[in-house]
């Protein structure tokens, strides 16, 4: 039973605040996983075979491992999305940043390692020790809060309102001239019909 506290306490509160604090959301999907952790836990504690009572401590402990696994999994997919859109914009991480480029992209390198290392250590852990890619999620995802936190917010604001201007002007120039050749056969035919029309009636 301690080392269900231990792991409750050390790993599975702070993965479930992280996230649920994140998100501002309490996934269904843990909630319903968190219902087996306590189902397992009532018949350890009501059943007086200790056979029994071992057997469902275990299944309990077990589930609240993964439990822990997907708050961890979640929260950075979570930050991956957001750490993506600042890799990928040029005027992000040129403007939006209180750090230069060159760092950005070693910590970059460093994220995708880390995670990459705890996708592999999460294969290859199955049934095994699964707390050692737990440890690994948690260090990508504290490299992905310091990559997202290097946003200037008053920057970020100005290369959003910038990149809105530029998407704009780009769509204009991509569709002024096929609008305006549309208007003007549209309109050359659209006289064309009228002037048929006309000749019939006439």
């Amino acid at each position: 039973m301690n080392n269900f506290k231990e792991l409750y306490n050390d790993k599975f509160l702070p993965a479930y605040s992280d996230l649920v604090g994140y998100i501002a959301n309490k996934p269904e999907a843990i909630i319903e996983q968190f219902e087996r952790v306590f189902t397992h836990l009532m018949v350890y504690h009501t059943n007086s075979d200790e056979s029994v009572r071992n057997e469902n401590l275990k299944k309990a402990h077990d589930h609240l491992i993964r439990i822990t696994l997907d708050c961890r999994k979640l929260l950075w997919i979570e930050l991956d999305d957001i750490v993506k859109t600042i890799i990928e914009s040029p005027e992000k991480r040129k403007l939006s940043l209180n750090i230069n480029e060159s760092e950005l992209f070693v910590m970059y390198s460093e994220y995708i390692k880390t995670a990459q290392n705890a996708r592999q250590m999460e294969i290859s852990s199955i049934g095994i020790d699964p707390l050692k890619c737990i440890e690994e999620y948690e260090k990508t995802i504290k490299i992905g809060f310091k990559i997202i936190e290097s946003q200037d917010p008053s920057k970020l604001h100005y290369v959003n309102e910038l990149v809105d201007k530029i998407t704009i002007s780009e769509w204009i120039k991509a569709n002024i001239i096929p609008i305006f050749v549309g208007g003007v056969i549209g309109g050359i035919i659209a006289g064309l019909i009228t002037q048929f029309i006309l000749n019939i009636l006439n």
